[in-house]
């Protein structure tokens, strides 16, 4: 039946009970006749109602291996569409990264070439103090010489005409000589200056002349002709003079600046070649600005697709993981209805009960058992995951919290029994706690910091059941989750919880595998009434870190039985009173097996370097194997830190040890894909 298991523990226990009777029901009298038990002792065959669930659990997996198969083909479009997207705008990305660093380049060059240039100064900035020292000179000499030519009682207009001329001579002549005595025209220079020197001797003539006809006296003061002749005559040389020099320093000048700067020409293209650069990489910003958007865009695109798509695969996976589960328990549940009618001793239980796990022939189908990503590329875009960070700065034992919380986990069912062991675990470990010393707004009572299993129905270490073994489990997750959060929204500061493990071993090892590394946690251990510290979790990652050299590594036993890499059978033993038999777990010809062995009572103290080693060899064992079933032997402080250590393993699946059947043996007993489906501490 598609989409539904039509099965219920009712009607197992009572198909059980009815195969199992040793009578049956007929209409006559009398009412009940005898009938052999069904199956029979030495039936390997599995009796029909497990056939019909075997058959309905397949059919079932197919169905969903089918329903995945269609629903995938979108989702890995969607996803490769994604992909596809996210590289091609980083390829883009890339390119114009390469076209802004060449643009940088080339800015970076045209702007150093145009910052060690000068703006070429226009020439007549570069002259305006000579300039002005020519135009006083010329103004003063035009004066004077308009004064003599109006005596001589000429027009204006000639008066103008010839003043101005004989004003800019001086000017004209000394810049004339001065140009060719910096350019080395000597012949010229000299010419030149001879020219100069008559017509300053004439025009000094005409002032003398000028000067007799108006009389000795200038300004009250007598003055001789020839003295007059001679001040002024000296007067225009020096000042033909000063305007000579004065050209030839101009000139000697612009020499130099002009060796040293840039035509002005070649400087206004080396500065539009600037600015063509400038606005290029303001371009190219802005266009990596824009592809930086869209990168970002194509990236939660391409996260959403992948992340929607493994939700979806991870989801049909539980449910996949939860129907062979269920189809398990109903076998068991129908093996012990079965037992329970015939009342029989154990040893008259059928083989096909004692050689079978039910679960194990139950197959999920391969499409369901991992993600197909083989042409995906998201694992190399995100890269290995980042490093632990570094341990902070606390003391030990404190880590990243500051206010010890301590707890006790029990499997005791009495109440009274479980306080009495948590005031000996405070007493004897120094965590005396008042209720005044919790955080006021947690509103804890030191009575809420021992958990048991208080009205359980059943002994949790006698059954075999997966859901007695699930109830014990939530009762103890339930009590704790509900201290951590009015601790989690009372204590900004942080918590460290101080345990002290008193659970059976698979179950020590599923509430560790729940809590994983979410929270702070110290260990501690008991023996012979003393409590001490073990493990130091306040940074729970140290699990995984390599064991100090001074700690002795596991003695590793491994047993290949050729069935491929399905089933790993992984014993953690520790221990110097018992004896490790491999043989115990029912599968152990079937699975390969491995055991990590310490011969050994640890030592008090810090416990962490022996851990470290159970953990890092058994990740590398079970790497391969699609299922892991572990038995443990080992103090349960341990068991606690290795489901820590393991608890991103669905495939792990712990067994308990009963002693009391006949072979004693090891039955597993709660999965840790059960984790997955109810998550604490989030």
């Amino acid at each position: 039946m598609a989409g539904k298991f039509i099965y219920s523990p009712r009607v197992a226990r009572r198909r059980g009970a009815r195969d199992g009777r040793t009578w049956r029901w007929r209409l006559g009298w009398p009412l009940r006749v005898k009938k052999e038990p069904y199956p029979s002792v030495d039936s390997t065959d599995p009796p029909e109602f497990e056939k019909e669930v075997y058959s309905v659990a397949e059919q079932e997996l197919h169905k969903m291996a089918e329903d995945w198969k269609e629903r995938d083909k979108s989702l890995r479009t969607a996803c490769a569409e994604a992909e596809n997207n996210y590289f091609e705008v980083e390829k883009n990305m890339e390119k114009y990264s390469q076209k802004q660093q060449d643009a940088i380049k080339e800015y970076e060059k045209i702007k150093a070439l145009f910052d060690s240039l000068s703006r070429p100064q226009s020439r007549f900035w570069r002259h305006a103090g000579h300039y002005i020292i020519f135009s006083f000179i010329f103004g003063a000499e035009f004066i004077l010489n308009k004064k003599v030519f109006e005596i001589f009682g000429e027009s204006n207009l000639v008066t103008y005409f010839i003043a101005i001329p004989i004003g800019l001579a001086i000017f004209l002549c000394s810049e004339l000589i001065g140009h060719f005595l910096a350019n080395e025209k000597r012949t010229r220079a000299v010419v030149a200056s001879v020219s100069l020197f008559f017509a300053l001797s004439a025009i000094s003539y005409l002032r003398l002349k000028y000067f007799e006809a108006i009389g000795t006296e200038i300004f009250g003061i007598s003055v001789s002709p020839l003295s007059f002749f001679l001040v002024f005559w000296v007067i225009n040389l020096f000042l033909a003079f000063v305007c000579t020099l004065g050209a030839w320093q101009l000139v000697e000048k612009s020499k130099k600046i002009e060796a040293t700067s840039v035509n002005p020409q070649e400087f206004k293209k080396i500065e539009k070649k600037f600015k063509e650069a400038r606005e290029r990489l303001s371009q190219q910003e802005i266009q990596i600005q824009q592809l930086a958007e869209k990168l970002v865009m194509a990236r939660n695109r391409f996260d959403m697709a992948h992340f929607d798509r493994r939700m979806e695969f991870e989801k049909l996976q539980a449910r996949a993981g939860a129907l062979k589960k269920k189809a398990g328990n109903l076998i068991w549940i129908y093996r012990d209805a079965n037992m329970h009618a015939r009342q029989a001793e154990k040893s008259e239980e059928p083989q096909c009960f004692r050689e079978v796990d039910p679960e194990t022939r139950i197959s999920i189908p391969s499409l369901l058992l991992e993600l197909n990503c083989s042409k995906c590329r998201y694992d190399q875009l995100i890269g290995p995951p980042p490093p632990p960070p570094p341990p902070p700065p606390d003391k030990e034992g404190e880590g990243v919290g500051h206010v010890p919380v301590p707890l006790l986990l029990s499997e005791s069912p009495d109440r009274n029994t479980a306080r009495a062991l948590f005031n000996s675990f405070t007493t004897g470990a120094g965590l005396q706690v008042a209720k005044d010393e919790l955080p006021d707004r947690a509103s804890l009572d030191p009575e809420e910091l021992f958990l048991c299993l208080q009205g359980l129905p059943v002994n949790i270490r006698d059954s075999a059941n997966f859901q007695d073994w699930e109830d014990a489990w939530r009762v103890l997750l339930s009590g704790w989750e509900g201290i951590d959060k009015r601790l989690l929204s009372a204590c900004s500061q942080g918590y460290v919880y101080h345990l002290h493990i008193h659970l059976v071993l698979p179950l020590a090892f599923a509430v560790g595998a729940t809590l994983g590394l979410r929270r702070a946690v110290v260990l501690y251990h008991q023996e012979g009434g003393r409590y001490f510290k073990v493990l130091d979790l306040t940074r729970s990652r140290v699990l995984f870190e390599k064991a100090d050299s001074s700690v002795p590594e596991p003695e590793v036993i491994e047993e290949k039985n050729g069935q491929g890499q399905a089933k790993l059978v992984l014993h953690f033993f520790i221990s110097e009173r018992h004896a490790l038999s491999l043989r115990n777990h029912p599968d152990w010809e079937t699975a390969d097996n491995a055991a990590l062995v310490y011969r050994m009572a640890l030592p008090e103290g810090n416990w962490l370097g022996y851990v470290q080693h159970l953990v890092g060899r058994g990740l590398e064992l079970a790497r391969d194997y699609q299922q892991v079933e572990v038995c443990l032997t080992c103090p349960a402080v341990v068991a606690f830190a290795l489901g820590m250590a393991f608890s991103r393993e669905p495939k792990f699946t712990v067994c308990q040890w009963f002693g009391t059947e006949q072979p004693p043996r090891y039955r597993p007993v709660f999965s840790l894909g059960k984790v997955e489906e109810r998550l604490f501490f989030t």
